[in-house]
């Protein structure tokens, strides 16, 4: 399934390829009550909430979030505030949940970007019934989104591939059929990249994971030294997908990724109109 799939426009042709996957929605009975975000927002439980924030500080209706969700219920944070890179999304995020911490450290925090399209297919409780069952998997506390694409780090040798728990869930992720569903060109091992685009988990470690970034960040930033963009062959600053990487790769104990999209789906160099179908409303990924 997919909560946010991930779309970034230097792989995606917006306006053509969203407008084919509005139609197939459209044309779809009964997905319409689907497409809204009220029934996704906040689950309360005896136990913890479950909510879904994005850091934007324009206005998230202008935003593929915003027109995609409708905006019914999505906690934004930021608006009205001077953008001034990454670092503000980082920053803003994080006094967010220096807030929440106060009443809430129990509380499941899923954060999005706000350039994604966010197809609500299923209920709270789905969405914690998959972090729950990664989370037993793994014993990881924290899961980001993955894509096929990798960006923003260099430590190759340090990426773990898919998990023999991933693997057993979805063999699709590694008998070879999943290959159909990428582009031409691009890596066909599996979602096995980290996206900063959409990550879940408790309230007071997703705190002390964007403190540890947002500090290494303003540091590095600070020291004038350049980064590589590995994908290009330019020098710019580094984005907080960046920062993230570091944290996953040295906190693998209580950190992994979505591997076959069960919380979130990555769709950036996938063929997006092949991977998605519809069952009984809801959207979904074919594995």
């Amino acid at each position: 399934m997919c909560l946010c799939p991930k779309l970034t426009a230097a792989n995606w042709d917006l306006n053509e390829q969203q407008q084919a996957l509005d139609l197939k929605i459209s044309n779809h009975e009964g997905i319409g009550e689907f497409m809204s975000l009220r029934s996704m927002t906040i689950l309360e439980t005896s136990e913890r909430s479950l909510h879904i924030v994005t850091a934007e500080t324009r206005n998230v209706n202008a935003t593929l979030l915003g027109k995609s969700a409708k905006n019914d219920g999505l906690e934004q944070v930021g608006y009205g505030r001077k953008w001034e890179g990454f670092k503000t999304k980082v920053s803003l995020l994080l006094e967010y949940l220096n807030s929440l911490e106060e009443k809430h450290p129990n509380d499941i925090v899923a954060f999005v970007d706000s350039d994604v399209i966010y197809a609500p297919t299923c209920e709270p409780s789905h969405i914690l019934k998959e972090y729950d069952l990664i989370k037993k998997k793994t014993g990881a506390n924290i899961i980001f989104g993955a894509e096929v694409n990798r960006f923003e780090t260099d430590r190759v040798d340090e990426i773990p591939y898919v998990p023999k728990w991933a693997s057993d869930h979805k063999p699709q992720l590694v008998d070879g059929s999943f290959r159909e569903f990428v582009r031409t060109g691009y890596n066909e091992a599996g979602l096995v990249y980290l996206n900063s685009g959409g990550f879940i988990g408790p309230t007071k470690m997703l705190k002390e994971m964007v403190k540890e970034a947002s500090e290494q960040m303003e540091a590095f930033l600070n020291s004038g030294e350049p980064l590589k963009d590995y994908k290009r062959t330019h020098f710019r600053p580094p984005g907080d997908q960046h920062f993230y990487w570091e944290y996953f790769l040295n906190h693998r104990d209580n950190v992994t990724i979505d591997y076959y999209g069960g919380i979130f789906q990555c769709m950036a160099v996938m063929k997006v109109l092949d991977m998605l179908t519809i069952h009984n409303g809801a959207l979904y990924n074919k594995w």
